[in-house]
């Protein structure tokens, strides 16, 4: 059997099947890791939680911290960010307030990835599409 379109075919299907659940658990840790990043370099006036929900989805849940005279003060939710994984797409779709955006998950004949307006996106380029406005945006205005 030769190296035809057909072989091509089902190589590169067969690397986006297997290889989905990496780009899902890369991208995880890329958004866990600039939220503790966040967290350290920028401890106000926001705050940020992520809750794992049942392995294909994350929350990320945005407080701004709200002075209150004679208190500690109190958090106030400024958002949530919803980041799920459907394997079957593939894809990673975003959810904020009422902006949803997908990130399909693209290969070629031997690896996955996560993809943006048709271009290659890593991790890391990834987090800061999902991030930035929101936690930058926020703490610009207060």
């Amino acid at each position: 059997m030769g190296d035809n379109w057909i072989e091509r075919k089902a190589r590169v299907e067969r690397a986006s099947r297997e290889g989905a659940p990496q780009v899902w658990l890369d991208a995880v840790a890329a958004l866990r890791d600039s939220c503790t990043s966040f967290a350290q370099h920028y401890p106000e006036p926001l705050s940020v939680e992520i809750e794992s929900k049942n392995g294909h989805r994350l929350l990320i849940k945005v407080f701004r911290k709200r002075a209150i005279p004679g208190t500690r003060g109190t958090l106030e939710s400024a958002g949530i960010i919803d980041v799920t994984f459907d394997a079957n797409a593939p894809q990673i779709t975003v959810t904020y307030r009422e902006k949803v955006s997908q990130f399909p998950i693209s290969s070629d004949e031997k690896h996955a990835f996560l993809t943006h307006k048709n271009e290659l996106l890593e991790s890391d380029a990834f987090s800061k599409l999902v991030l930035e406005d929101v936690l930058f945006q926020k703490a610009a205005t207060q």
